[in-house]
């Protein structure tokens, strides 16, 4: 019976991580869910990049441009380009600098047109929940914070662990780190040094390989994305000062823009307009997430209001590496970005129940079993001698008599 019980537990997981994440790469996981609103109008299977099918390394990118980039008064571009959506990254499929083998995604010819008709509002909009909400100047994928979970036993090495869809990856890792153990952890399965992972290859935040995510040396972080909605996403950096961008609860705010240019695939020279003053988007310092809506918006309550049977809710408790969390599944919307600095993102809560152990997480053990203690060996009793009884059979008469 445990032995069929056992296998029911593991075809039922099986299907669940099929139908979660079809089409994974080998090593990878967390591949692209259902979104709450998107549109394919944007993405067109095509013809004409390289002969290259699988992506491995960064040389494996392929982009062409055949215009500029340049912004309308609302901070919108309009642009096409082909891409086959590998990652650009010197350190993608990195792991703190050494490279994890067996990982790859899928190399997919593709024309894009952006924006998206869709997300193009005067009205802040619900971004797609686990999907592209945009996509690097290569035409690399950028999701929205919120990832397709793991099943049990898929990213830990003792077989333990399971995360549910719906959580961001800063979250997910950090409640299966407590239930596996750090040691135990399959640090691939995670975001690389650039900050993706995954088939098909997509961003969650950082995109640390996409400008000088270490320096503002040059000042105002260049453009290093494209949203559904036409707008920039710039680095996190807002001017040489090291300075950090006041952004409001979708990831945006507004002010200055520079140019600067890059050279696609076939080496043409894309230049790209700078800005007096426009609505755009930077990715979110120490963030889960790259955007988490279409700005933009007033505050952050406008913005949980965008997604009302996600963020509207009680939240579920969850037990992390990090403590105790309360955590409203498929939600977007952290704390915004303040002045000159991060708000804190999630609230994490260290508590005797539920200790804080990040990078030195080791699983409960049963206590030692004591060597049993011999029970107290009684004082000896005299023994009572019993009067003699009479027997009487047909054959004669005995006398017998018992000890205790």
């Amino acid at each position: 019976m445990k032995t069929f019980l056992a296998l029911a537990l593991v075809l039922i997981g099986s299907a669940a991580l099929c139908a979660a994440q079809s089409g994974g790469a080998s090593g990878s996981a967390g591949a692209s869910g259902t979104s709450t609103s998107s549109s394919t109008s944007y993405s067109t299977s095509t013809t004409g990049c390289s002969s290259i099918t699988t992506c491995t390394t960064s040389s494996h990118n392929y982009n062409a441009w055949s215009q500029n980039i340049s912004f309308d008064s609302n901070g919108r571009t309009n642009v096409s380009f082909t891409t086959n959506t590998c990652p650009s990254g010197a350190n993608s499929y990195k792991y703190s600098g050494a490279s994890v083998s067996g990982l790859s995604a899928t190399a997919s010819c593709t024309k894009l047109t952006l924006p998206a008709a869709a997300y193009v509002s005067t009205s802040a909009l619900a971004s797609p929940i686990r999907n592209a909400v945009g996509f690097t100047l290569r035409g690399a994928n950028i999701y929205g914070p919120m990832d397709a979970g793991f099943t049990l036993g898929q990213v830990c090495t003792n077989g333990l662990g399971t995360c549910s869809a719906g959580t961001d990856l800063s979250v997910c890792s950090a409640i299966l780190e407590k239930q596996c153990g750090t040691s135990a952890l399959k640090t691939q399965m995670f975001l690389d040094d650039c900050g993706g992972h995954a088939n098909p290859y997509h961003f969650h935040s950082d995109l640390k390989c996409e400008y000088n995510y270490n320096s503002s040396a040059g000042g105002h972080s260049p453009l290093i994305g494209i949203m559904l909605d036409g707008r920039g996403l710039y680095g996190q950096w807002e001017d040489s000062s090291n300075t950090l961008p006041t952004l409001d609860a979708c990831g945006g705010h507004t002010g200055p823009t520079p140019a600067s240019f890059f050279l696609d695939s076939n080496g043409k020279n894309v230049s790209i307009a700078a800005q007096t003053s426009a609505y755009h988007y930077h990715i979110v310092a120490g963030g889960p997430n790259t955007i988490s809506c279409y700005g933009p918006v007033a505050s952050v309550t406008a913005a949980k209001n965008l997604y009302p049977s996600y963020c509207n809710t009680a939240g579920t408790a969850y037990c992390t590496s990090k403590g105790n969390i309360t955590y409203n599944l498929d939600c977007p919307i952290f704390n915004q970005q303040g002045a000159g600095g991060v708000t804190l993102q999630l609230n994490f809560t260290s508590t005797e129940a539920c200790p804080a152990c990040t990078g030195n997480c080791v699983l409960a053990t049963s206590a030692p079993t004591r060597a049993p203690t011999a029970a107290p060996t009684a004082a000896p009793s005299a023994a009572v001698t019993l009067a003699p009884f009479v027997v009487t059979l047909g054959l004669g008469v005995f006398a017998l008599a018992t000890l205790f």
